[in-house]
């Protein structure tokens, strides 16, 4: 593919003791969001220069070529903040992730990835799922078993939709997504799942991390990751609105849990891939 050699456009801005970096595209192409910057990083590591690439710098940046040739045409020094640069950038559209004592750098959730997780959670008579396009959240949910409220418009809704765009889905174990899928009467999401292609991150982890440990939080616990909610505490509170007759206030409690794990699995996925 040919790219002008103008389209890519960056300036340095200093306010008082701080500077930033601006990089825009000079005519919308969509270049710019689909830059693999770990690749381009490496690609900076491998380069070796030649008389061309000199003469590039000076059509692209005269500023920057005349203080290239008072540093002594450091080649080394050009490279070394070029890295710096794309440190900074990769901030920008990243969320950092931390997994046995390391930190990774994983993109910023988005629909744009096609990436959805879905988690759930079962407390005798009380089931709720929940989905993340990396955007939106959606939940459904029983309270009781035989003559008990089932709410899942949103959720059927939402699954559906993710899946006609060719989304990837991501769940933690296929198996305990279906049996409360079960549970909730829900025999055409059973279905649905059954016959499409769905990626448990445990076979990932036990692949990439030889670790193989189920629930979620358990799993993170283990890797070192943080996370807000804890699984006894959502114990503590069921019992309480079960005592208290009062099962249905339970599901903020719930809904908490399960998105903690929604995005625990998006951004565990995207740093094990």
């Amino acid at each position: 593919m040919k790219v002008p050699i103008d389209l890519i456009c960056y300036d340095v801005i200093t306010l008082g003791n701080r500077s930033g970096i601006a990089v825009w595209e000079s005519s919308c192409t969509g270049i710019l969001p689909e830059l693999d910057w770990n690749a381009l990083a490496r690609y900076i590591l491998s380069f070796v220069p030649d008389d061309l690439a000199e003469v590039l710098l000076c059509s692209i940046d005269e500023i920057a070529h005349m203080t290239f040739v008072l540093n002594d045409c450091d080649w080394n020094l050009a490279k070394e903040y070029a890295l710096k640069a794309i440190e900074y950038l990769r901030f920008f559209n990243t969320v950092k992730v931390k997994i046995m004592d390391r930190y990774v750098f994983v993109p910023k959730p988005s629909r744009d990835l096609k990436i959805a997780t879905i988690s759930a959670l079962d407390i005798e008579n009380y089931r709720i799922i929940g989905l993340f396009d990396g955007e939106s959240v959606s939940f459904g949910y029983s309270v009781g078993d035989f003559t008990g409220k089932i709410y899942f418009d949103k959720f059927v809704r939402h699954i559906v939709d993710v899946m006609n765009n060719s989304f990837k889905i991501i769940v933690l174990d296929k198996n305990q997504i279906l049996r409360v899928l079960q549970g909730c009467k829900q025999t055409s999401l059973v279905l649905l799942l059954q016959n499409c292609d769905v990626i448990e991150l445990r076979n990932l982890v036990r692949k990439k991390l030889g670790i193989d440990i189920v629930p979620l939080e358990a799993l993170q616990r283990a890797l070192g990751m943080e996370r807000r909610t804890e699984l006894n505490k959502i114990y503590e509170r069921f019992n309480w609105a079960k005592r208290m007759k009062k099962l249905e206030e339970f599901t903020g409690a719930a809904r908490e849990y399960i998105s903690d794990d929604l995005k625990a699995l998006y951004n565990l996925y995207l740093a094990l891939k």
